[in-house]
């Protein structure tokens, strides 16, 4: 029950972690100007095609 209860609270906690990450991302997409913006969508867009990647190999 112990354990249980352990991954519990880390798997909470990961999610808190990303959605502070989500939320930072998006309030400094908001501050940054035009060609800012595009690079870090593009980042973005390569991170996930690269997370995609490591979870099906």
């Amino acid at each position: 029950m112990n354990l249980l209860h352990f991954s519990n609270v880390c798997k909470s906690r990961i999610k808190s972690f990303h959605m502070e990450v989500i939320i930072l991302f998006f309030r400094i997409f908001h501050k940054a100007n035009r060609p800012t913006k595009i690079a870090l969508l593009s980042g973005s867009v390569l991170l996930l095609i690269a997370g995609l990647i490591l979870l099906i190999f």
